[in-house]
């Protein structure tokens, strides 16, 4: 299953944060995001994840537009694991898994 990006933009209020990104990752392959801090890789990561509303375009897993997924089957195709916890608890990965 790949993932598709096609020209997706969010915005935060009237800050653009992810501004028209078109990328496609194959099964199985790796991708590195990198840039300085706040040039939207966490965002376009969420946006992925559906845990932000894209602004414009699409976003696939494999033909799938996510945007027509319901969170459960999305949550069967793809995890999303943070840096930084956004809740307060002593969970692991592995408990919360």
């Amino acid at each position: 299953m790949s993932i598709k990006i096609e020209a997706v933009s969010f915005a935060a209020g009237d800050t653009v944060i992810v501004n028209g990104v078109s990328l496609t990752v194959e099964r199985g392959k790796v991708l590195g995001l990198l840039g300085p801090n706040g040039s939207g890789k966490s965002s376009l990561l969420r946006l992925i994840c559906r845990l932000r509303k894209v602004r414009s375009g699409i976003i696939r897993l494999g033909e799938d537009d996510i945007a027509s997924l319901s969170r459960v089957a999305l949550a069967r195709r793809i995890a999303f694991v943070e840096q930084q916890s956004t809740t307060d608890t002593q969970l692991t990965v592995r408990d919360v898994v």
